[in-house]
């Protein structure tokens, strides 16, 4: 018999997921199982496919493809117990798991805005057609505030480095692109995605791009999040809980799985930035999650501030949690996360 592949590369792999697994023996119960299990089926394929389009834009960054989706995913459920997991609701297993996939999905913008974009150095050439106008604003407003690039840019013409130009350029992209990228995939989530997002009859849209966009903002604006979301007769989402585990468990990809060696040799990394991003997740030689401990293995050169900074982040987030605990004493179910060390081992050289 042939092996039918169709969707294989998500489907295959969220089989091997215990949120989904659980998800899936949940919606056994629910009436709206089968709704929810094809929403994941089509929305995790969706962003999958799309985040296969991020290197193109986005080539010298640290890999934010659709790998990292999966491992997002899987170190959600490696800061629960297994008691935890179980007390989870069938919309929030549902929206850790979307968000885990659509959270960098602004970083795969769609390409005929790009090319628009780089009609900023060129005026004999016009937008294509059905580009956004206003991101093309953005774009043009972020350029031109930063007038030492774009007096670097106009030297290195005069010099005729063409190749040096073009590199700058499309650094510059892509340090938009990733600026930008948490407004870009509330967007896109509302123009590819609107009214799609529902458990029973309740669209969670809305609520799913405010999660996703939240995890580029302050830890503190979780705050504004619902923390006891109504989905159904005694169902519930709280939406702080998982805007911060998703905080967590994007931060925690920061190891070499990222930056593999032999990708970083055949990409012919050269912008400074983008090599000191590539060092920094090269330094981390393990990691280890669970929901009482958080530990690093590091061998550190230049890299001690961004340890320090993955640290601070971390830190104010797992302050977060523990501030969520204590505000859900007053609810009916109850999340206590035992996640409140954190090391990091490092070598000196």
């Amino acid at each position: 018999m042939i092996h039918d592949d169709w969707r294989d590369e998500t489907q295959s792999r969220l089989a091997h997921s215990n949120i989904y697994c659980l998800l899936k023996a949940k919606c056994e119960n629910d009436p709206s199982g089968a709704q929810v299990l094809s929403l994941v089926d089509n929305a995790t394929f969706y962003a999958y496919q799309r985040s296969k389009t991020i290197l193109i834009n986005m080539g010298e960054y640290t890999l934010h493809d659709s790998d990292h989706l999966f491992r997002v995913m899987n170190t959600m459920e490696r800061l629960f117990t297994p008691h935890q997991l179980e007390d989870l609701s069938v919309p929030e297993l549902l929206l850790l798991i979307l968000s885990a996939f659509f959270h960098d999905i602004g970083m795969a913008p769609d390409e005929v805005d790009v090319q628009s974009w780089r009609t900023t150095w060129d005026d004999d050439i016009e937008p294509g057609d059905g580009h956004d106008a206003q991101e093309l604003k953005d774009f043009q407003k972020y350029y031109l505030s930063r007038p030492d690039q774009k007096s670097q840019i106009e030297r290195l013409i005069e010099q005729g480095k063409n190749s040096e130009v073009e590199l700058l350029k499309s650094h510059i992209i892509s340090d938009y692109i990733r600026n930008t990228h948490a407004l870009r995939a509330r967007g896109i989530i509302e123009r590819d995605w609107l009214g799609k997002i529902k458990y029973r009859d309740l669209d969670l849209t809305v609520d799913f791009a405010n999660l996703c966009f939240s995890h580029n903002e302050d830890v503190l604006s979780l705050f504004n999040l619902e923390i006891n979301q109504l989905c159904g007769p005694d169902v519930y989402a709280n939406m702080q809980l998982i805007a911060v585990v998703l905080r967590i468990s994007d931060i925690l990809d920061f190891d070499a799985k990222r930056t593999p060696e032999i990708l970083f040799s055949h990409l012919f990394v050269r912008h400074p930035i983008s090599l000191s991003e590539w060092k920094k997740h090269r330094s981390v030689e393990a990691r280890s999650v669970s929901p009482e401990l958080i530990q690093f293995h590091a061998t550190i050169f230049s890299q001690v501030s961004t340890i320090i900074i993955v640290v601070k982040i971390l830190t104010e987030s797992i302050g977060f949690l523990t501030r969520l605990t204590v505000q859900k004493l007053k609810l009916k179910k109850i999340f206590i996360t035992n996640l409140n060390i954190f090391i990091v081992r490092l070598n000196f050289h």
